[in-house]
């Protein structure tokens, strides 16, 4: 298996043109990122899923408001199986607060696994193919490279991205995501967008949409979000996806005080972003 995972810091200068994380919003989105022509794609009859088939959370294991009412169920709450595993001498059960936020300064990526969820799970310890391209980073099981959480991430406008993975699924019934949002305003708060998700499978793009997935932004790395579901749980069997696609809309954020607009240079106001640090199908296998 992988001896060393994928340093976040070196596909970092194959994201920005200068080899660094710029540090403005406005200049770092990813952009033209669409690998899957989707031209070729027939789109199959979209799933419509709710609230009860996903989970998203921050260092607690469920999300509440500032009434401590329920928002939604945390990972552990959810599917509190995909959180064990084993270190080779004891079964740990994770906990996200401190296995996402772990600081890699000073240790070598492959230290953590066995340690650390994310390091443990990740996609390139599934199947090391998954250690290449601009990509990687978000299939690597690291929220911060050395202490930075931007260098780990991806930041996309509404359109987001179509890509390809390096081999086909052959199982693997969860899916995950770790991400936050990101904004010109500056304040953490909470904010919900509407997320569709793509999974393509042959000449088929299976459509996931999911309605008022909350979120923090502005909130910095520590308050990266947790967002998955069960395939079983949505009646679509995994097995065969070849990529994925995210996009959003419906930005749901009383602190922009205009309409979204990413192209309005004018008035930063306007400018949010999805910010993704992790993609994972934890305990899958690839062919």
């Amino acid at each position: 298996m992988v001896g060393l995972l994928a340093s976040c810091g070196s596909k970092t200068s194959e994201l920005y043109p200068s080899g660094a994380y710029i540090g403005d919003l406005l200049d770092d989105f990813l952009t033209g990122y669409h690998k899957i022509t989707t031209s070729l794609v027939v789109q199959a009859t979209p799933f419509d899923s709710s609230s009860p088939l996903y989970f998203d959370g921050f260092h607690e294991n469920d999300l509440v408001d500032k009434s401590n009412k329920l928002l939604h169920h945390g990972p552990k709450t959810m599917y509190p199986d995909i959180f064990l595993y084993d270190n080779g001498t004891v079964t740990l059960d994770a906990t996200p607060e401190h296995d996402w936020s772990q600081d890699l300064e000073g240790q070598s990526d492959a230290s953590y696994v066995g340690m650390a969820f994310g390091r443990t799970k990740c996609l390139v310890k599934c199947d090391p193919s998954f250690n290449d391209g601009l990509l990687s980073k978000l299939y690597n099981g690291q929220v911060y490279c050395l202490g930075l959480h931007a260098k780990a991430l991806v930041q996309l406008k509404e359109e987001g991205l179509d890509a390809s993975f390096p081999k086909k699924l052959v199982s693997g019934d969860y899916f995950l995501m770790s991400f936050r949002g990101g904004s010109t305003f500056g304040e953490a708060r909470i904010t919900a967008i509407d997320l569709t998700l793509k999974f393509y499978k042959g000449s088929k793009a299976y459509i996931l949409i999911f309605k008022d997935l909350a979120e923090w932004t502005d909130n910095g790395g520590d308050g990266d979000s947790f967002f998955g579901f069960k395939f079983s749980d949505i009646g679509l069997d995994p097995a065969g996806i070849t990529g994925f696609g995210i996009s959003y809309d419906n930005l749901q954020d009383k602190d922009l005080t205009t309409a979204l607009t990413l192209e309005q240079k004018e008035n930063p106001n306007t400018y949010w972003g999805m910010l993704i640090y992790e993609v994972m199908f934890p305990d899958s296998t690839w062919d």
